[in-house]
């Protein structure tokens, strides 16, 4: 937003939401329910990068786009595919193991 002037209580409302997202994302991970391999922290930081670049790609593409093109927002569901198949609870870790003598999943 243009006129956009971060303030103290902003920036707590962002730590808060943050906060709050690492906590839920710890949550899924604990329940079994995601296996990326990664702290929850990286998992949220991953994940916002990725919504980042898809909104960015949008917003600086629009102007040579048709108008109401999907080209980016309709890759929300493929990476969605991605992650569930590499970070969901039967997918290949995305980290190696620390176990040398482990194999990795999938193999």
């Amino acid at each position: 937003m243009p006129s956009f002037v971060p303030s103290e209580a902003s920036l707590e409302d962002i730590r808060l939401m943050l906060a709050a997202a690492q906590t839920r994302i710890g949550e899924v991970i604990a329940a079994g329910n995601l296996d990326s391999g990664l702290p929850s922290e990286r998992v949220v930081d991953m994940l916002l990068a990725i919504r980042h670049g898809i909104i960015a790609e949008h917003l600086g593409k629009r102007d040579f786009l048709p108008p109401g093109s999907d080209r980016f927002s309709c890759l929300i569901e493929p990476v969605l595919a991605v992650f569930e198949q590499a970070w969901g609870p039967t997918g290949p870790r995305s980290l190696p193991s620390t176990d040398e003598s482990a194999e990795p999943s999938g193999s």
